[in-house]
């Protein structure tokens, strides 16, 4: 058998010599089969612009074949901007290939999920294209969270990258680049480079999609990003510079999301007498400011959902149910207080799905709003599990969900308590458990959850592998305590 094929390997490698030898005694042989490859690439090119064209038929764009192409060489020439960056070169190498699978995504597995999901990035895109409003329109009222994402499309439209898919490329790297600042963060907490956690950010599967899409979601977790390294920064090192990257991304944060300042200003400011190593009196000024943050955050959502006393929570609990109540990727879950009525509202915010026979949660009291809680905390960060939701991209969502439950189980199993000993870590679950609460009464629409959940994920994830197989943190506490 052994000699049988010996002997058909030799037959092969001298018709490939004859071959060979013909097409370099005879140009026109090789002219004649590049002309064949060149042709067979072009219709395949061809072929696949058409499938694009068809993909893309909800884009408010004539030439869509045009618009893509733009979209792939912008794509490109991002992606070779990365040579210039002032990052280690190391990382530049890891950077490149993250960028293209974000290219991949958002260049082809995207294509399927638009044609068959009307998303907010059509309508951001559309708006962008219809004239040139007054800047300051845009700053007034409830347009002013959209601002960001109004000037990234403008920019677009009114240039020669007049392109849906060049504008989803420019969001795709603004991602790109919040997951890198992240990791940098983890790379100060940890004290040592782990490339393998920055493939495992940038590769996570709700993080990679959420994060390339248009929209205030890159934004939101670039903000984020930037908030947690100078958080890191501040906590493992005490200096005062790192606060203004700190409150650079809370800023960002409140800007499109008004109650993130309480979000992530309570959780620094819970923590920083015990963490930080710095004089009283900078800590009084560095909590003092905390406080301001967040007395503006909780301001700005009174302003936003106009109640005028907490009494009033109940309401906004359930007006938040009906604008989160359907949703155009996933299903609603049911509240087990709740109790679903029709009502005759007209839903703005967050809701992108079918908004006939709309239903209202009733909760009657602040007490019905913390029975639920549990579940809503759980939901948001585990949900959809496996079955919740039957399509593609649900049993998808279902696979992520059950790995962070797996992984969750895991890493309780595995905690060790002086692990909770580290400030950063004791802030990270303050972050997550303070995020969770709060959102938990968006928990009915798991398309929503899935893509909110972005804001967080990163730290979520961070927490959950540390706990589960992060190294001993006494050193690093007798090294904090030496200094």
């Amino acid at each position: 058998m052994k000699i049988e094929f010996t002997g058909f390997v030799k037959k092969y490698k001298n018709i490939l010599s004859m071959i060979n030898n013909f097409l370099q005694r005879r140009k026109w042989a090789r002219l004649f089969l590049l002309s064949i490859a060149i042709a067979a690439l072009v219709f395949l090119l061809l072929k696949y612009l058409d499938l694009v064209a068809f993909l893309g038929d909800r884009i408010s764009q004539e030439g869509v074949r045009l618009d893509y192409i733009k979209g792939f060489l912008w794509a490109i020439f991002l992606g070779l901007t990365i040579s210039i960056w002032p990052v280690r070169s190391q990382d530049k190498k890891a950077i490149v290939w993250i960028w293209a699978v974000k290219c991949f995504v958002m260049l082809f597995l995207m294509l399927f999920y638009e044609h068959h999901y009307e998303t907010d990035a059509f309508g951001y895109f559309h708006q962008a294209g219809i004239k040139l409003t007054s800047w300051k329109a845009m700053f007034i009222g409830e347009v002013r969270p959209n601002i960001p994402v109004t000037i990234i499309t403008k920019l677009h439209h009114f240039s020669f990258l007049n392109s849906f898919h060049a504008t989803k490329v420019s969001f795709g790297m603004i991602g790109l680049l919040a997951i890198y600042i992240f990791y940098r963060g983890v790379v100060v907490f940890l004290r040592q480079e782990k490339p393998v956690l920055l493939y495992i950010f940038a590769f996570f599967p709700s993080i990679l999609f959420w994060s390339s899409v248009i929209g205030k979601d890159p934004i939101v977790l670039f903000g984020v990003a930037v908030y947690c390294y100078g958080v890191i920064k501040w906590i493992r090192t005490g200096r005062l510079s790192s606060l203004i990257v700190m409150w650079l991304g809370i800023g960002i944060g409140v800007f499109i999301r008004s109650w993130l300042g309480l979000i992530l200003g309570l959780p620094i400011f819970l923590v920083t007498f015990k963490a930080i190593k710095k004089k009283l009196v900078s800590k009084i000024v560095v909590s003092l400011l905390l406080i301001v943050t967040i007395l503006f955050s909780v301001n700005k959502v009174m302003m936003t959902f106009g109640f005028k006393s907490f009494n009033e929570l109940t309401r906004i609990a359930n007006q938040r149910f009906v604008g989160f109540n359907r949703g155009g990727s996933m299903v609603e879950v049911e509240s087990p207080i709740a109790k679903p009525e029709k009502v005759n509202l007209t839903v703005s915010e967050g809701n992108t799905g079918d908004n006939s026979n709309i239903r209202q949660a009733r909760y009657s009291s602040f007490k019905d709003m913390i029975i639920f809680l549990p579940k809503g905390i759980f939901t948001v960060l585990f949900r959809p599990l496996p079955g919740d939701v039957k399509n593609a991209f649900g049993f998808l969502a279902g696979l992520e969900g059950a790995f962070l439950l797996i992984l969750f189980v895991f890493a309780v199993k595995s905690l060790r308590w002086h692990k909770l000993l580290d400030p950063v870590v004791v802030w990270a679950i303050l972050l997550v458990g303070i995020w969770a609460s709060l959102y938990a009464f968006i928990s009915y629409n798991l398309g929503t959850i899935c893509r909110y959940r972005l804001q967080i994920l990163p730290v979520f994830l961070g927490l959950l592998l540390y706990l589960a197989y992060g190294g001993d943190t006494q050193a690093i506490l007798k090294d904090r305590r030496r200094r």
